[in-house]
């Protein structure tokens, strides 16, 4: 397997959990717009009927679909997690990370923490009512759309300085080995850094009900941060006089 795809696939595996959630932030929009067609369809059937009963039934009946529903949806939501996690897993024991031993323990801290924050965010997610929840989806597919361009950019170039230490340094085992950490500094902080952006997207979840406005603000913060952060990762002075 080549060293490419490996960071990529990381990469997806590592925003995949806030995807997973979007998702399930959208469904119920979804499933109540069905719902309403077939609501109107059975007011319709009911009219013949005792009005007051009819739409009691009615109103049960919905209320029945939607707990199943929403049991459903967060069992997927669990599912689906455990599977990114796995796959995650295969990639930290990937022979062409073994030099990354800090990124493979923030990869394992991130695995620890990830079913617990997801657990947590869909539960929070559940107890909206829809508007709420309709405006809960846009904020986190905003925020996590434009966190996804920033690692994706940092994996990118990470992997380049990678392949690029393998081209230059073939045969200097003690460049590598110097050259490698830096790349590992680079890869953990890219690992740590979307393990805050799920522990701040459950905060903002667990806030909306108190302001949507803050909750925006705060990730244009949070976007810039991490920015910086990862441009500033990666080989220091220290490293290049080791090598000289």
């Amino acid at each position: 397997m080549s060293t490419i795809p490996v960071w990529q696939r990381l990469g997806r595996l590592l925003v995949q959990p806030a995807e997973i959630l979007g998702d399930y932030a959208r469904e119920p929009l979804r499933r109540r717009e069905h719902e309403r067609k077939e609501e109107a369809a059975q007011r319709q059937h009911a009219r013949d009927m005792d009005k007051i009963l009819a739409e009691e039934r009615v109103r049960s009946e919905l209320n029945i679909n939607e707990q199943k529903a929403r049991a459903d949806a967060e069992v997927h939501v669990t599912v689906e997690v455990q599977r990114a996690l796995a796959e995650l897993e295969e990639i930290r024991k990937d022979k062409s990370l073994a030099r990354m031993e800090r990124a493979s323990e923030a990869m394992m801290r991130f695995q620890k923490d990830m079913l617990h924050l997801t657990a947590n965010i869909a539960e929070a997610l559940g107890n909206m009512q829809l508007d709420l929840r309709e405006r809960a989806q846009a904020i986190m597919l905003e925020k996590t759309t434009e966190y996804k361009c920033i690692q994706d950019q940092a994996l990118k170039d990470a992997a380049d300085e990678f392949v690029d230490i393998e081209a230059r340094f073939s045969g200097n085992e003690k460049a590598k080995e110097i050259l490698y950490k830096a790349v590992d500094r680079k890869l953990t902080n890219i690992t740590e850094a979307c393990q805050r952006f799920m522990e701040e997207l459950s905060r903002d979840i667990s806030l909306i009900n108190q302001s949507i406005s803050s909750i925006t603000e705060s990730g244009v913060k949070f976007v810039e941060q991490h920015l910086a952060q990862f441009n500033h990762a990666g080989i220091t002075p220290d490293d290049v006089k080791q090598i000289k």
